[in-house]
């Protein structure tokens, strides 16, 4: 059942309870006000003294269409020529005997039903009764109407919903038939139609983001394939000749041989620190760890010293410049922060001279690495965190071209950015903040 055929007939059914209820209400309340209007007529009925033929008092003049019948204080009933018999009660002869107030009641007489009043007098009671014919007839007329005018009612209100129904469902059914073109094609650039300011254009704009998200992230996995297919290729060519190399391995002199194991050490272990940076930057596991407390400046100090072990040069940790080293500790991804930590430190001493020194400027959310090397040629800054990106000077140099990627990754995940810059006193600095 379309979404149009459920709303017209959840309008269509709802007015139809409504109207239906209206009716009933409206006509107990107009046949309870025409009763009403019989009780009063009754009550205010003036009876006159008739006269005899002979000039004695005879027999009241009734008004047209009513009943009369008077009762004695005795509780008996008096009938006069004009009086048709009238049922009475306890309640009646209570008050023709003790002329109490006067009571109503509805009677049936002969099939017909009439409104009847006991009402005191001097010497007993009268009893007075109108059909109520007319009233019920009126009510079953209003009934009637008020019918027609609810079934009208009923129509125009499930036209109403069927038409806004099919304008509602339109926006509805174009998302749908994007969605399943989506599915179907797996084109991910499928345009989504734009349905205003309302819930479902609120909703269109949503899958169009998610769309173009997953879009860009389709082609960013694309673009590494192809340029981890291009990195992955160069250390594979060398290995293999190396490997073709190891068929003469007794062939070959003491020195090639030597020459040949250090360049098939290297050669796999770039290709295994590729692979891992490959797998850090395709997956998002890196995700999965849950932000921490974390002091920035000791995971530095102790990522420094590390690396001073391993390499046994002069690594420092320092407030960065404008930055005091006061509240350090923010809510991290601890691993993630180390790693890219490390890629800067390493990436600074692959380009320092050894005699120099590595300065690590740490802040609240900023952390930047200054090396003392050539630095970094202004046509080159702009892209030295694309994946895989070497400058020329740099492409005869170990590494997979990953590490800045990397840093950058971190800085996006956490809201902030990387930069690089060249120092006006020589090397270059590159840091990230968030």
């Amino acid at each position: 059942m379309t979404l149009r055929t459920r709303l017209t007939l959840v309008v269509g059914i709802t007015a139809a309870v409504a109207i239906i209820t209206a009716i009933f209400g409206a006509s107990l309340v107009t046949n309870r006000e025409l009763v009403r209007t019989v009780d009063r007529s009754l009550l205010n009925a003036q009876l006159r003294p008739g006269l005899g033929r002979d000039g004695a008092a005879g027999p009241p003049q009734i008004p047209l269409g009513v009943l009369f019948q008077a009762i004695d204080q005795n509780g008996t009933a008096r009938s006069t020529p004009r009086s048709t018999p009238l049922p009475i009660d306890d309640r009646e002869r209570t008050v023709a005997v003790e002329g109490k107030r006067a009571v109503f009641r509805t009677i049936t007489i002969d099939g017909e039903r009439f409104r009847l009043v006991t009402r005191p007098t001097a010497d007993g009671a009268v009893q007075l009764a109108r059909s109520l014919a007319e009233a019920q007839a009126t009510t079953q007329r209003v009934r009637s109407r008020m019918m027609f005018l609810g079934l009208l009612g009923v129509a125009v209100s499930a036209l109403a919903a069927w038409l806004i129904g099919s304008r509602e469902a339109k926006p509805i059914q174009d998302l749908t038939a994007a969605a399943e073109e989506v599915a179907e094609t797996q084109n991910l650039s499928t345009v989504i139609p734009d349905s205003g300011s309302s819930e479902v254009g609120r909703l269109s704009r949503s899958i169009s983001s998610m769309l173009t998200a997953l879009d860009a992230s389709r082609r960013q996995q694309q673009r590494l394939i192809q340029d981890a297919s291009h990195e992955l290729r160069t250390p594979l060519t060398s290995m293999r000749a190396n490997t073709d190399l190891l068929r003469r391995f007794d062939e070959l002199p003491i020195a090639d041989r030597t020459s040949l194991i250090d360049d098939l050490q290297q050669e796999s272990e770039e290709l295994s620190s590729l692979v891992g940076e490959l797998v850090d930057l395709a997956t998002d596991h890196r995700l999965s760890e849950a932000p921490q407390m974390v002091d920035v400046k000791e995971l530095a100090e102790s990522v420094a010293r590390r690396f001073a072990r391993r390499s046994g040069r002069t690594i420092s940790v320092a407030p960065a410049t404008g930055l005091t080293g006061d509240g350090t500790t923010v809510p991290v991804r601890r691993s993630q922060l180390e790693r890219a930590l490390s890629n800067l430190v390493e990436n600074a001493i692959k380009f320092s001279p050894a005699e120099t020194a590595i300065e690590v400027g740490v802040g609240s959310r900023h952390v930047s690495v200054r090396d003392h090397g050539p630095g970094i040629p202004e046509a080159d800054l702009p892209r030295i965190f694309d994946r895989f990106y070497r400058a020329d000077a740099t492409r005869t140099m170990p590494g997979s071209g990953l590490g800045l990627a990397i840093v950058q990754q971190f800085a996006t995940d956490h809201g902030g950015r990387a930069t690089a810059a060249n120092h006006p006193a020589g090397g270059a600095i590159v840091g990230f903040s968030w």
